[in-house]
């Protein structure tokens, strides 16, 4: 017997709007105004690609943490890191926490 790992896909894009600015888009979900920070001449206001790693890692520790106590029958009134042992299962298997130590490859191609 074969097991098969499971894949998922994930498709954005990103369209310049002008200065240093960008509509992040995905399917059947609102567009969210990105660019550059300020600390990098950017503009105030606006998400940038570091808050939305950061966020991503935060988002994905919960659903991940959520997952596992639900598994677990852990009945909770607010998200709060008292349950260890579930939030260390958590971050061992958030798919974006664990990604942040990946190497990242660049392939451009020119039209």
């Amino acid at each position: 017997m074969t097991i098969r790992a499971k894949s998922y896909r994930y498709a954005t894009s990103v369209r310049w709007t002008g200065e240093k600015k960008g509509a992040l888009t995905a399917a059947g979900k609102p567009s969210v105004e990105v660019g550059t920070p300020p600390e990098f001449k950017g503009h105030e206001g606006i998400w940038s690609p570091e808050d939305l790693f950061v966020a991503s890692v935060n988002v994905c520790l919960m659903s991940t943490f959520l997952a596992f106590a639900g598994r677990a029958g852990i009945a909770f009134d607010k998200y709060e890191s008292e349950a260890e042992e579930i939030l260390h299962k958590a971050e061992r298997n958030c798919l974006v926490s664990n990604s942040i130590r990946t190497e990242v490859v660049l392939e451009p191609t020119f039209a």
